[in-house]
């Protein structure tokens, strides 16, 4: 199994991130609106009919019926096979792409949990604890095992420190610039995303939240300047910090000596 290619466990990864995506959706849906995650099962949005198992294969199901619900025959919104899609992409590339490889699952993780949160942040405005807190914690169990694999426990320790100096520092920030300049979400967000890239580097941490800042007003200027949105109009954070922590991980391949 260790012989086995890297190509195979991308495959493999992007296998699982197209199931995990299925499930992400029903997080995306459940976790603002106060649902459980367990029950019921899966229902049309529309007509609240239970989805068959053979109706729930990801992005297949959604192709043979067209994108419309089998029974009440309404459209059912593209962000299903979408986020299913872009999970599978992500766990392909970090599989293939990122080292050691005994990271990458807690880097599939942190993928996975920005990814949801950034969809419900466009939708709802919302950044939730309830996907926010159980990543930290199995983050840290994931990053431990990590270091165990490595023999390198500075790095869990440097994403400890990472992790809660990104904490206390955003929160000061939180308290300190004017209302609405950061939000509390977005406070917990940056902290959890930056206990990850801390298991890299301390560097890491600052360019992805560098990169969020820049992604960030360069495509708020654009919605602007295009009459999408307007100055007084309130604009989610959450989907940029997540671009550039994760475009912090993979710039590692473009400037490695640098980052480390």
């Amino acid at each position: 199994m260790k012989h086995l290619p890297v190509e195979f466990w991308a495959i493999v990864a992007a296998v699982f991130g197209l199931l995990l995506g299925s499930f992400l959706n029903v997080v995306i849906y459940r976790v603002p609106n106060q649902m459980s995650l367990a029950k019921p099962r899966s229902l049309c949005p529309s007509c609240k009919t239970p989805i068959k198992a053979y109706d729930n294969i990801p992005v297949i199901s959604w192709l043979i019926l067209k994108g419309e619900c089998r029974n009440c025959k309404k459209a059912i919104s593209f962000q299903y096979p979408l986020v299913e899609l872009i999970t599978a992409a992500l766990f392909f590339c970090i599989v293939y792409f990122i080292k050691p490889l005994s990271v990458t699952p807690a880097i599939c993780l942190l993928a996975a949990a920005t990814l949801s949160t950034s969809v419900i942040d466009l939708k709802y405005m919302k950044l939730p604890t309830k996907i926010l807190y159980p990543t930290a914690v199995f983050g840290l169990i994931l990053l431990a095992l990590a270091s165990f694999n490595t023999h390198d426990y500075k790095r869990l320790l440097m994403a400890a420190i990472v992790g809660a100096i990104a904490a206390v520092l955003l929160f000061v920030f939180f308290l300190i610039l004017p209302p609405g300049s950061i939000g509390l979400g977005d406070v917990r967000l940056i902290a959890v995303q930056s206990l990850f890239l801390g298991w890299f580097s301390w560097k890491f941490a600052i360019l992805g939240f560098a990169l969020g800042i820049v992604v960030g007003g360069f495509l708020t200027l654009g919605l602007l300047a295009f009459g999408v949105k307007k100055m007084k109009d309130k604009i989610p954070f959450g989907p940029f910090l997540s671009i550039g922590a994760l475009g912090s991980v993979f710039l590692t391949l473009a400037f490695p000596v640098w980052l480390r």
